[in-house]
């Protein structure tokens, strides 16, 4: 059966249409969710060195502490040695207390660089929470944008695929059949534009009848592949 190769060839171009619109639709949600995660990643950022401050100022009251108990004890100390009866006694308390003494400089000069941390922290949780304001509205700024490019080519899908139906039409019983199981799990692989010399789908040398067939527009499938093979008008013209 003899078919129009010129129909042959738009129908494979609105095909290749079709499944490179759907194809850039199915990127959309993946674009989105990395706007999304880009986002999430500045806010996760931010938490982190809140997290960091939190401890920070933990561990200073802690040191703040430790600092007080050990200064009060020291002076517990001082207190106890002039009660002394012993000599040992006596040294007892001192080691105690130059111990503590020494204890407590080290510490003192510990809760120096948790202050300056505290300090470096608190500029950069400003310095984050700005960062996740701009975050905020560069994600907003950007699924708005991606939707906006959806509903676009949402839009062109429409009218491509309505000029595909139109176009189909031409592919009727058997053929038609044929062509639309062809369509659901290969999309535009359904058709192959052909040298008149090899399939454009599977590249599979075609014999000389089937090259002869071709060259009169007969409804042709690759028995290789499948493929409804077609030679562009171009290509028919010349001869």
């Amino acid at each position: 059966m003899a078919i129009d190769y010129a129909q042959l060839a738009r129908i494979h171009g609105l095909l290749q249409q079709r499944d490179e619109l759907r194809s850039r639709l199915a990127r959309i949600p993946k674009l989105i969710k990395d706007v999304e995660n880009k986002r999430l990643t500045v806010a996760k950022a931010r938490d982190a060195i809140k997290e960091a401050l939190t401890s920070a100022k933990k561990s200073w009251h802690e040191k703040e502490l430790t600092l007080k108990q050990r200064a009060d004890r020291v002076e517990n100390f001082k207190l106890k040695r002039n009660t002394c009866e012993t000599n040992r006694e006596y040294q007892i308390l001192n080691d105690q207390i130059a111990a503590d003494v020494t204890a407590n400089s080290v510490l003192a000069d510990e809760i120096l660089e948790t202050l300056e941390r505290i300090e470096q922290l608190e500029q950069d949780v400003k310095q984050a929470e700005a960062n996740v304001i701009a975050a905020d509205r560069e994600c907003q700024q950007g699924i708005e944008q991606l939707k906006q490019k959806e509903a676009t080519v949402q839009s062109e899908l429409a009218a491509v695929e309505g000029e595909l139906r139109a176009a189909e039409r031409i592919l009727i019983g058997d053929v038609g059949s044929v062509y639309r199981r062809m369509v659901e799990t290969r999309g535009a692989g359904a058709l192959a534009e052909t040298d008149g010399e090899t399939c454009g789908e599977c590249h599979q040398v075609l014999t000389i009848q089937t090259k002869n067939e071709l060259w009169q527009q007969h409804t042709i499938f690759c028995k290789g592949c499948g493929s409804l093979m077609y030679i562009p008008p171009a290509d028919l013209a010349k001869k």
